[in-house]
């Protein structure tokens, strides 16, 4: 182990206020990468991330966010003009330590991230403890995930690069290694999406990981504390096979598991089922949630609750063959039975969005973050980021009433379009218009009360047409769709 100095900047930078209602933009020049928040022991938020300084070269910097209830923000940068620092992870311990874990190229190594780098801060923000630690030869960014359990002792798992190992260990609150071991995966190529705490003395962690196990290619696997492992699979009934797996528990035995199932080279369906820990099985059924013309990654922390009737998920846009919507990002409440509750999609006309984590809040809402783009005005390496507050009604209550003029409840795909209209809903006892340009009504359906819907329009003339929806509550809006 080597522990350096490093040059660190306390800065309060450009974030100011951005037309939707408690949203607020972290604006930087170049990319930014959002990781990590977490809620610490006063209520306050600290957020991890890094950017991107010089796009050439892509030379990387790592920062914190520390947000209060009422959006106040301190932005602390960790900024080596030398080394490269990228993917922080965080970890706030009982003691209300903010342990900050992430990746440290040196300046001239010529090893591609080849550091394990610790650091640990205090409630405000003070340096505690800094430590480096070697990890040559070279291999593939290492991105390490840690929880603390009730017995107060800390364990993390991740990646450690391109010879498949997956890297355990146990640290205390300073970032001292106390032990590690390598366990290898052959045949999969492994990367990890999330690590879960354990409720038993013998269980340093649950981990979903891909894995051990190349027919159902995500695991759920439980590390003990003398790192040996068990898994299982994780493949649905109907043989789909869910990929990117993040969890939460629900109870004592139960975690929720969130994931996507690939539907074809662009779509993909967000995938939510409870696995019982000690059964070792998936238990009820699945609840698939999707925009339909999306590669709908899930976002990080998720699920997550205060109360599991307001349970908050989530996933933005990976990339689409044209999506209406614009880029923007989805947010659904369910909950612990795994009944969808609300869905919107969220975001600002002429933007980007890629949301990466959430956390949810103790007035039942959720603080989202990503990044964003604005297609016209930025380059394509300008992404800032994001930090919104969610409550429950914008989710669970119709567009009409809520405060985000950009939101919607109804999903429709293709548009343009030629013989099919889907329409994805979580509102109830929809009727469906479709008025053409003069406004003459063409069409009219009563939609079910299940979330999908695909209607035959291929016998409507091409042009512009108006799909005015109406709720059983008497909500209405409109959207326009274009017939090839």
């Amino acid at each position: 182990m080597k522990s350096l100095p490093i040059s660190i900047v306390l800065l309060f930078l450009g974030i100011f206020q951005q037309g939707i209602s408690q949203e607020i933009i972290y604006d930087t020049e170049y990319g930014t990468y959002p990781r990590s928040i977490l809620k610490d022991n006063n209520g306050d938020f600290i957020i991890t991330g890094y950017e991107n300084l010089e796009p050439s070269d892509y030379f990387w910097r790592s920062f914190l966010i520390k947000l209060t209830p009422g959006f106040d923000t301190t932005v602390y940068i960790i900024d080596d003009t030398l080394n490269q620092l990228a993917a922080p992870t965080l970890l706030i311990t009982e003691n209300n330590k903010y342990i900050v874990n992430f990746v440290e190229q040196l300046e001239n190594s010529g090893i591609y991230f080849d550091q394990l780098s610790f650091m640990v801060f205090d409630e405000d923000l003070n340096v505690l403890s800094f430590k480096r630690y070697d990890m040559s030869p070279a291999y593939n960014a290492l991105h390490l995930f840690f929880i603390q359990n009730d017995d107060g002792r800390i364990y993390g798992a991740g990646l450690r690069g391109i010879d498949s190992n997956i890297l355990v260990m146990e640290i205390n609150e300073m970032g001292d290694t106390l032990r590690s071991k390598l366990i290898n995966s052959p045949g999969v190529f492994p990367s990890f999406s999330s690590i879960m705490k354990s409720h038993n003395d013998t269980v340093a962690f649950h981990t979903f990981i891909r894995a051990f196990d190349p027919l159902a290619d995500y695991t759920l696997t439980t590390v003990d504390t003398n790192f040996n492992y068990t898994y299982t699979g994780i493949v649905f009934d109907d043989n789909k096979i869910p990929y990117d797996i993040r969890g939460n528990w629900i109870n004592d035995s139960v975690i929720m598991g969130v994931g996507f199932i690939p539907l074809g080279s662009y779509v993909k369906d967000l995938a939510v089922f409870n696995f019982n820990v000690n059964q070792q099985q998936i238990i009820g059924d699945y609840l698939y949630i999707s925009r339909p013309d999306t590669q709908d990654i899930p976002a990080l922390n998720i699920p997550t609750f205060v109360d599991p009737d307001y349970i908050y998920i989530g996933s933005w846009r990976g990339s689409s063959p044209g999506a209406s919507y614009n880029g923007r990002y989805m947010v659904c409440i369910i909950d612990e039975n795994l009944n969808l509750i609300g869905m919107k999609s969220l975001g600002k006309d002429g933007y980007q969005y890629d949301m990466t984590t959430m956390q949810a809040t103790d007035d039942l809402g959720c603080i989202v973050i990503g990044t964003r783009h604005d297609n016209a005005n930025a380059p394509p390496t300008d992404w800032d980021i994001f930090i919104r507050k969610i409550m429950p009604d914008e989710i669970v209550g119709v567009a009409e009433k809520t405060i985000d003029p950009y939101d919607s409840d109804y999903f429709i795909y293709p548009n343009p379009g030629k013989d099919d209209l889907n329409i994805n809903t979580a509102r109830k006892g929809v009727e469906l218009k479709i008025i053409d340009i003069n406004g003459k009504e063409v069409m009219r359906k009563r939609l079910d009360n299940t979330f999908l819907h695909t209607y035959d329009v291929s016998k409507l003339s091409s042009g512009n047409y108006i799909l005015h929806f109406r709720d059983n509550e008497g909500y209405e809006e409109s959207i326009k769709w274009i017939k090839q």
